[in-house]
């Protein structure tokens, strides 16, 4: 679906050169596990929904590699860049969305085909599976105060299409980035949290954890019971690592400015990315991984917690 982007940065006022440092891949690292995705986004709930949901589990490269995934006939997943943001040799996961069947019908079963994930764009899988697909709940109320949205889910589900990355660019990319589980409409604050947490451990800043956590930020940023005000984020986070003497500084990027964002990434910036839902609603993650397709396209990760209020829901989703 169609999001209109604003990007947040926070530049460290140190540079910092990351070495990447080529290991194996390990293919027989690499498994799926298949969902039915029902949706609560602030209004009428959407039970098994058109959306269906591949998690696929594998060892982290520090190359970029290609995901294929065919589902009952259709290819589902189309050479979807994947980029390592756990680091190289580490065991992780990433959860790719596709259409799965039609909403209201649950679905129990899928016949599928995959191929381990290669360094080069590759065709269409041939079917050779079948898996059991279970049911997972996403929980994503607006985070933006006064814009609260309708709670629609998301339209009508389609196949994810990537494409090669260009031959020049390189594999951007924020390594270990953490991840926590927060509360309905906290997701500004965590996804602020969260670069904050990373840029004082890459850089060893020395900021007080306690400054820094989710709490501390939902006070700091003023966050009432449905959120920031989206147009005071960067004023608001800006005049909060004032007054606490935090060594960052914050500024808008232009939206969809993605070739900004991958010299951000590249220089050991973290760039937080402000979603606008189709149905009026906000939401806000990081964006962990950017590499830019031969389409012209970008092919982005996300870190995010898909299950506000709820354990369990933190996640990395590539996008393009």
């Amino acid at each position: 679906m169609k999001k209109k982007y604003t990007f947040l940065k926070a530049r460290v006022r140190n540079f910092i050169i990351a070495i990447l440092i080529l290991v194996s891949f390990q293919t027989s690292s690499q498994s799926l596990q298949f969902y039915q995705l029902s949706f609560d986004y602030g209004g009428p709930f959407t039970s098994d929904s058109d959306w269906g949901a591949a998690d696929l589990t594998f060892t982290g490269d520090s190359a970029i590699f290609y995901f294929n995934l065919t589902v009952d006939t259709t290819w589902a997943i189309e050479n979807m860049p994947v980029l390592s943001t756990k680091g190289a040799g580490i065991l992780q996961t990433q959860r790719f969305w596709f259409r799965i069947g039609n909403t209201g019908i649950p679905i129990t079963s899928i016949s599928y085909g995959f191929s381990f994930l290669t360094d080069t764009v590759a065709s269409r899988p041939i079917l050779n599976n079948t898996a059991t697909v279970s049911s997972d709940v996403v929980i994503i109320h607006s985070g933006a105060a006064g814009n609260p949205g309708t709670g629609a889910p998301p339209p009508y589900a389609d196949k994810q299409k990537g494409g090669k990355i260009v031959a020049s660019a390189v594999p951007t990319n924020h390594s270990d980035f953490p991840s926590q589980e927060c509360g309905v409409n906290e997701c500004v604050p965590a996804a602020i949290s969260n670069s904050l947490q990373w840029l004082n451990i890459k850089n060893n800043l020395g900021m007080d954890p306690n400054s820094i956590s989710i709490a501390a930020l939902c006070v700091g940023l003023d966050k009432g019971a449905t959120g920031v005000d989206k147009d005071k984020i960067v004023d608001k986070k800006t005049a909060y690592c004032l007054k606490n003497k935090l060594p960052v500084t914050t500024q808008k990027v232009r939206s969809q400015a993605f070739g900004e964002i991958i010299n951000e990434i590249d220089h050991s910036q973290d760039v937080e990315l402000i979603l606008k839902k189709l149905d009026g609603g906000y939401h806000a993650v990081a964006i962990t991984g950017i590499a830019k397709t031969g389409t012209g396209k970008f092919a982005i990760t996300i870190t995010e917690d898909s299950k506000q209020g709820c354990t369990g829901g933190t996640v990395s989703e590539p996008a393009t």
